[in-house]
């Protein structure tokens, strides 16, 4: 499949792509260098701040939100009780693409997707992919996300390589259908920190972006929050992620809120918003952090592969 520079642009921003193999570079980095130096000339800019630049970093965690919807038990190691605070593998790494769509094209995505998930090759994805409706989000374009996990950077070049190199039918005629569909994507890269709660899929994803110079005490104090009466009410998962690859943005950290039912999510609005427990903890965090904003995405589709056949 022959890659112009307007496709590898929209592959990089989807987060399908890194820009480089840890070990060597693939014949597509090849090109796509190739391609940087042209369009740097032309253009005035190299291609890595056009991707930089699409959207602010607010927007960015709006869509950070529905990767929660698919961090699976790969990243979180045994059995653990209910709230119990799960310190993350360090190396674990997920990508989310922001989606604006042309105009009619979102179910030729969707489709195209679920049938790539269910060939040979998509059968070897070695993490999870999510496919997900951003509900309230701001003024964004973007619609929807696709989110990819992945255990560590390695397992991302390893699936770079597989799905860019290969040339299989299955990767071509997926990659045409993404550039078929979408008009726009951005990416940004995170790295789970801590987690409470069942690592399992959720109905719906609440984001809270927010910037401190301290995350580890900001983890602890959050920590002993999840002791108290207050939080053993609660059903679902919270997780706190760092930024990895961000840029310059206002904010490097965030929480993700998981409810499995819309009943669960109207119980526990209710529970926090009458809790001294609660009340405590906000006061608390906010002479530690600096928030700024929050928004809701569902889950539509997740496929949790996780194969380890292209790790070997």
């Amino acid at each position: 499949m022959k890659y112009t520079f307007d496709s590898i642009n929209t592959l990089l921003r989807s987060g399908a792509i890194m820009i480089e193999s840890p070990r060597k570079p693939l014949q597509l980095n090849i090109q796509l260098r190739e391609l940087q130096k042209a369009h740097a000339v032309t253009h005035g800019y190299p291609i890595i701040n056009n991707i930089r630049n699409n959207m602010t970093f607010r927007h960015v965690f709006i869509a950070l939100t529905a990767l929660m919807c698919s961090i699976t038990g790969n990243v979180f190691a045994g059995h653990h009780e209910k709230n119990e605070m799960v310190m993350a593998d360090p190396t674990n790494v997920w990508t989310v693409g922001r989606i604006t769509f042309k105009d009619g094209k979102q179910m030729e995505f969707r489709q195209g997707l679920a049938e790539f998930m269910q060939s040979d090759l998509g059968k070897k994805f070695p993490g999870t992919i999510t496919y997900n409706w951003s509900l309230s989000d701001g003024s964004h374009p973007a619609t929807h996300d696709m989110v990819m996990t992945f255990p560590n950077v390695s397992a991302w070049a390893k699936w770079n390589m597989a799905f860019f190199t290969a040339g299989t039918p299955e990767a071509q005629k997926w990659g045409s259908i993404f550039l078929d569909s979408v008009e726009q994507s951005t990416t940004y890269t995170m790295t789970t920190v801590a987690a409470w709660g069942p690592s399992e899929l959720y109905a719906l994803t609440e984001v809270i972006p927010f910037r401190t110079d301290d995350l580890p005490k900001f983890v602890e104090e959050f920590n002993m929050f999840m002791t108290t009466n207050t939080a053993k009410e609660f059903k679902g998962r919270v997780a706190i992620h760092q930024c990895s690859y961000c840029g310059e943005q206002e904010a490097n950290a965030l929480f993700s809120v998981q409810h499995k039912t819309p009943e669960d999510f109207d119980a526990w609005r209710i529970q926090y918003a009458t809790s001294s427990d609660f009340r405590d903890w906000l006061r608390k965090a906010q002479t530690m952090a600096t928030f700024v904003g929050n928004s809701l995405v569902a889950n539509l589709d997740a496929y949790p592969v996780n194969s380890a056949e292209l790790l070997r």
